[in-house]
């Protein structure tokens, strides 16, 4: 069976909701079973490519991270690549203050719809688009890169 990655964003994206209203935090061994569009396992490349778009679309749409809700089992935190990815859309001095930033921002934004997170969002993502690094691009060796999101 071809994976369908349009379907498994939209199983990441429900998982990562549910979290969210749950004011929690997932693994990565938690979050890989819920979805059954794509065959994957925890620390698997399947699973950092999902996390990378899903990344990406929330960075580029002036939302939370809703990926910062998913965490290692052994650190409780995300992986490098978490890390890698935002330095290529926003600066920050802390990387623990940014990531704990972006997780009260997902669990604020609990109750509301996606564009409604949108606009109360908007305010502070647009200090952090405006402070984007330029020229900052994430780690060069894709598979290191994608290996990188977990503990």
């Amino acid at each position: 069976m071809k994976p369908d990655w349009g379907m498994a964003l939209e199983e990441l994206e429900m998982i990562l909701q549910k979290t969210a209203r749950r004011s929690s935090l997932i693994t990565y061994g938690e979050l890989t079973p819920q979805i059954s569009s794509i065959s994957m396992v925890p620390n698997s490349p399947e699973l950092a490519s999902l996390l990378c778009r899903r990344q990406v679309l929330d960075s580029e749409g002036s939302l939370p991270l809703s990926t910062s809700l998913v965490v290692g089992q052994r650190t409780g935190r995300p992986g490098r690549g978490f890390f890698a990815l935002a330095a290529a859309y926003f600066r920050f001095q802390d990387p623990e203050v940014f990531w704990l930033e972006e997780v009260s921002n997902c669990h604020a934004s609990t109750g509301a719809s996606k564009i409604e997170r949108h606009h109360s969002y908007e305010s502070t993502k647009r200090q952090r688009i405006e402070q984007r690094t330029v020229g900052s691009e994430p780690m060069t060796d894709q598979k290191e890169f994608i290996l990188s999101f977990f503990d």
